[in-house]
This record gives structure tokens, sequence and C-alpha cells, in this order.
């Protein structure tokens, strides 16, 4: 429960609600928060079916993967995220910010259904929206689609602990040790998945349920956080 201490406003021209109304915007900001815990709830158990199923795709006598890499753009501004403001296998973008003159690496274009994951070894960073988003990450992530009929299947590969093995045993560099786009190759090469309608629809069922419930996780914050600057006018 968000809790207002009197002496932050010592010295600082500002007008703290009376208690009678900061009580009442407590009495709002509660249930929102216990929406969101129960939201954040249902994404972990979401993300550990993804994670446990796509296990089971991976069939040497199955079919390639049906990848393709989104290309890299140049934009002068725009809304960014360095791939530090990614969450930790989550799905959460935990900052954006607009800039007039964009940092080089901001090369990546949001897209929809286009799972992006970081290059980094040691990062399970990835975003995925059913819906564009105004947003440009950084060329530290990859954005990788399928356009084919078992599209999340392919994706669904790249959730799986089996990829997050692979990525450290093809993992270069020295002072960033990461997948390259040969690397990512040698993996994508290697591996062969089933093409099971009913996976398939696990799989779109499970990924816009991701997408769906992160869009209200945000839209929930957004609400406790423009009720919270309240409790100082």
């Amino acid at each position: 429960m968000p809790k207002m201490n009197p002496n932050v406003a010592c010295g600082l021209n500002i007008e703290i609600p009376s208690i009678k109304e900061q009580q009442k915007i407590i009495d709002i900001i509660e249930p929102i928060e216990f929406m969101k815990n129960k939201i954040l709830k249902t994404k972990e158990r979401l993300l550990e079916l993804i994670k446990v199923f796509s296990n089971f795709i991976i069939d040497d006598n199955g079919n390639k993967l049906n990848i393709i890499f989104q290309k890299e753009i140049k934009t002068k501004s725009g809304f960014y995220s360095q791939t530090a403001d990614i969450g930790n296998f989550n799905n959460k973008i935990k900052k954006i910010s607009f800039f007039e003159n964009l940092p080089s690496r901001a090369r990546i274009i949001f897209e929809k259904n286009t799972l992006y994951i970081s290059k980094l070894l040691g990062e399970k960073k990835f975003l995925f929206r059913n819906h564009d988003k105004d947003l440009i990450l950084s060329n530290g992530m990859w954005g990788i689609k399928s356009n084919n009929e078992f599209a999340f299947s392919n994706l669904s590969f790249f959730m799986s602990e089996i990829f997050y093995e692979h990525k450290s045993l093809f993992a270069t560099g020295t002072t960033m040790v990461g997948l390259n786009e040969q690397s990512l190759n040698k993996i994508i090469s290697k591996i062969k998945i089933k093409n099971d309608e009913n996976f398939e629809k696990l799989m779109f069922v499970l990924f816009n349920s991701i997408s769906v419930v992160s869009d209200i996780e945000d839209y929930l914050e957004k609400n406790i956080t423009l009720l919270s600057s309240l409790l100082i006018k």
C-alpha cells in the first residue's frame, strides 16, 4: 500500500492532500495492485507452459525451422528501449524513452507476431506482442518471425531450454559474448521440429495470451503510477 511521508515535502513547493483524500486514492490503488499481482501470476504460468511444451517439439525426423530474421533499419527519432530495459524472460518493457536523435544501435522496429530475443549469453530477455507497437529496439536483440502455417511452433523453439543450451555452446566474442548471425544459423540448421496442428493451436493460444496479459499488466501499472502521483499535487 502506498505511504506518504510528510517530511518528503519539506522545503518543496508541493501540496499534500488531506489524509482523507489520500485514503480515497489508496483505496482505489489497492484493488488495482491486487489485479496486477494476479496478472503477474497468470503470466508466469503461461511462460512456464511455453517453456515446458516447447522442449517437446524437437524431433530429429521432423522439419527444418522456418525462420526469417527481421532486417535492421536506421531511424532518426522515436520511442526506444535498450536491451537493458527489457525484463529477463517476463515479456516486460521496463522503460521507454523518446529520442530526437536515436542511438546508433536503435535499428529494430517493433512488429507484431515477431519474437525478439537477446543476443547476449546469459540473458533470456524476450518480447512478443500480437499487435504493432510504436517502439524501436536495440540491435542487441534478434527479431525472429515465421511465415508458414506452423509459425508459433517455430517461434516456440527460441523459448525452450534446448535453445538456451545451444546458445551457450555456440556463443562467441570476448567482452560481449553472445550469438552472431553465423552462430545462430548454425543452431537453426541443427534443429528439426514436429509440424503438429494441435501443438500449433496450443502455441497460438499461449503466445497470444502472453501478449494480452502483458498489455493488461502495462495498463494497470500506468494507472497505479497515475493515481500515486495524485498523492502529491
